[in-house]
């Protein structure tokens, strides 16, 4: 018997899970555009660019290693004093449900691109040569 994929994932090809990857890639940049767009809003300039910053990440990621540095930048906005966990939107009520739903929805979409990550085939080896000519085409 075949061993089972972390998290009951199917096993797939490289080109399947590069498609998956960009899919996600693209809704949570999209989501950190929506929070971009709520907290410029409200006048919270730090937080709208630390937000501007993890989508644009995501939108020119085009590795394994690019997604996973959008998650490690995503994770850092939580833990210490000042973190995203310490923030609200001082409006409150609407805005601050919006907030809170962008964030979970943030969440979600991290804990997707890390399991499809996890479960993903490596990456074929490419030369210093085609990395550098990719940055050009």
């Amino acid at each position: 018997m075949q061993d089972e994929p972390p998290n009951g994932l199917s096993v797939k090809t490289r080109d399947e899970v590069d498609e998956q990857l960009a899919g996600i890639g693209a809704a949570f940049a999209e989501t950190a555009d929506e929070m971009v767009a709520l907290l410029l809003v409200h006048s919270e300039g730090k937080w709208a660019n630390n937000f501007d910053r993890l989508s644009l990440q995501l939108k020119k990621a085009q590795n394994d290693r690019a997604y996973r540095q959008a998650i490690e930048t995503f994770q850092s906005f939580f833990g210490g004093m000042g973190s995203w966990n310490d923030f609200y939107i001082q409006a409150l009520g609407e805005a601050e449900e919006q907030r809170t739903a962008l964030t979970g929805r943030l969440w979600r979409l991290s804990d997707q691109l890390s399991d499809v990550l996890d479960s993903a085939p490596p990456e074929p080896h490419r030369s210093v040569w085609q990395r550098f000519w990719s940055r050009f085409g």
